[in-house]
């Protein structure tokens, strides 16, 4: 079983919509407060009126009616199978994907009623401009509010480590990934405002603004990365398919690899910006 426990404030951003399956495997337990200081640009929760009352069976997604809003302090969502693992960037399965939707934030998300992408870690919607020489920017800020679980500002080269992790040699299950993001060819982060970065594309690209925005899984470098290797390498020279081929060979990266494809990320521990954060997984 896996345990979270919610947060707020940014935290909470989409996490009430999703509410439900996203919590657990088999069930997987979330205690709520009243919901009050939660900031969401979309809808505030209404506050709880029951301490005491509970909710337990299988929700299906976005079926979570008014009442259960309203009452609901402990919610136990069912879904239909165990996760592959804790590491949301390699694992493939659905029920995984789920969970780690409400672990984890990207820059944009879609609307579950809406059905158009909101920017949720971006403060607003990406600014796209062409260059004289025909490529596209994209410049985007960081909400000051957006937080890691242990407090830590979310920064852009949190985006570059995150976009670096696609194209390192050697990571699991990433190549699905390649195709909706090898069109970049370099992140600029302002060198005043480290919220604020621009993502310069190749050429033009129909979907340029929403791929990486919904495709790049957002997740924070001091965790995953401690010692701070993916440092020394460009994300440049990581995107240059000739020097990528070369980087496979390279001792640094074949150690940071074998490091993030570790056990200690699929069943042990994980970090993220969510609604929810992972606390413990009991096994059966």
């Amino acid at each position: 079983m896996l345990k979270t426990q919610s947060k707020t404030s940014l935290k909470g951003l989409f996490g009430h919509f999703l509410f439900l399956g996203i919590m657990l495997t088999f069930g997987l337990v979330s205690c709520t407060g009243d919901g009050s200081d939660v900031k969401d640009p979309i809808t505030k929760p209404d506050p709880v009126q029951n301490d005491e009352e509970s909710i337990e069976g299988t929700v299906p997604p976005l079926a979570l009616d008014d009442n259960m809003k309203k009452t609901a302090k402990k919610v136990r969502a069912h879904v239909l199978g165990d996760v592959q693992h804790l590491n949301f960037v390699t694992a493939t399965d659905a029920t995984t994907t789920i969970i780690g939707y409400q672990t984890h934030q990207y820059l944009y998300q879609l609307h579950p009623e809406k059905y158009t992408y909101e920017p949720v870690l971006a403060k607003e919607r990406a600014k796209v401009n062409e260059t004289e020489d025909g490529k596209i920017t994209l410049d985007f800020e960081i909400r000051p509010e957006a937080k890691w679980d242990n407090g830590k500002e979310i920064t852009a080269h949190d985006i570059v480590y995150s976009l670096k992790l696609i194209f390192t040699p050697g990571i699991e299950q990433v190549d699905r990934l390649k195709p909706y993001l090898d069109y970049i060819e370099d992140i600029i982060i302002d060198k005043d405002n480290p919220k604020k970065f621009t993502v310069v594309c190749k050429e033009p690209y129909m979907s340029v603004e929403t791929s990486i925005c919904s495709n790049l899984t957002i997740i924070p470098d001091y965790f995953y990365d401690p010692k701070g290797i993916m440092k020394g390498f460009s994300l440049k020279e990581l995107l240059d398919g000739e020097t990528n081929k070369k980087l496979a060979d390279n001792d640094k990266i074949k150690e940071y690899a074998k490091f993030f494809n570790g056990d200690q990320f699929k069943f042990e521990k994980q970090a993220g910006s969510g609604p929810y954060e992972f606390t413990k997984w009991d096994t059966n």
